[in-house]
């Protein structure tokens, strides 16, 4: 952080593409433009103030590692946050699946998974993350 400091405290950014050309990791996300420092270790979140020539630092975050979820996680949570029954899913995983997913003992097929995915309303990667991450697309965050 000490070495961040010291070069945003030398530099005069005009604006945020400038700031891009020293810190190339740097994103926009609307008020805030949000650091990677520490080796990418820490994400600091400041405000920064072209005209006035000045950061406002908002937040700074350690980055943990975080598994993916066993597809039965996040499907255990959403029917138990609905109220629902093994046979409201019915139509859309046949019990004796469902069990042996709610049991940790098989995994949901893509296709299952865009289907609880448009049931649930939320992205079917919630239901495939190891899978995904074998394949090289989900990172830890």
């Amino acid at each position: 952080m000490r070495e961040w400091h010291s070069v945003v405290e030398a530099a005069e950014y005009a604006d945020f593409a400038y700031v891009r050309e020293f810190f190339n990791s740097a994103d926009y996300v609307l008020p805030c433009t949000v650091f990677n420092v520490g080796g990418n270790n820490y994400r600091l979140v400041v405000i920064v103030r072209y005209r006035f020539k000045k950061i406002f630092v908002q937040n700074t975050a350690k980055l943990i590692s975080i598994e993916p979820a066993h597809p039965k996680d996040p499907l255990r949570f959403l029917m138990e946050a609905r109220g629902l029954k093994r046979e409201d899913l019915a139509s859309l995983v046949p019990q004796s699946n469902l069990s042996a997913i709610l049991a940790g003992k098989r995994k949901i097929s893509a296709t299952r998974a865009g289907k609880l995915g448009k049931f649930f309303g939320i992205s079917p990667a919630a239901f495939v993350p190891a899978q995904l991450a074998k394949l090289g697309l989900l990172q830890n965050r």
